[in-house]
């Protein structure tokens, strides 16, 4: 993602694609919070044979956070366990 000068952070949930596919962004959990820049490292191990990482970003700043977007019906994406 592109950063945004003036204190802007970033938060990022992260989850596997089969559990994306069972239950939407709702098994994502926070994998980094408060990044002050547009990049971080996942230390997971690689995910199974045939599965893979899915990443949602939000922003955040004085004014507040972001939301993770909205999902294909509309409804906000709320990861299990966000950042706090």
């Amino acid at each position: 993602w592109t950063a945004l000068p003036g204190g802007v952070t970033y938060d990022v949930a992260s989850s596997t694609l089969s559990d994306l596919r069972a239950s939407g962004t709702g098994a994502a959990t926070c994998l980094a919070n408060d990044l002050a820049v547009a990049n971080t490292v996942d230390g997971r191990p690689n995910p199974a044979v045939d599965d893979g990482y899915y990443y949602i970003v939000r922003a955040q700043s004085a004014c507040g956070s972001g939301s993770y977007g909205m999902n294909s019906l509309g409804a906000p994406r709320t990861p299990t366990a966000a950042c706090p």
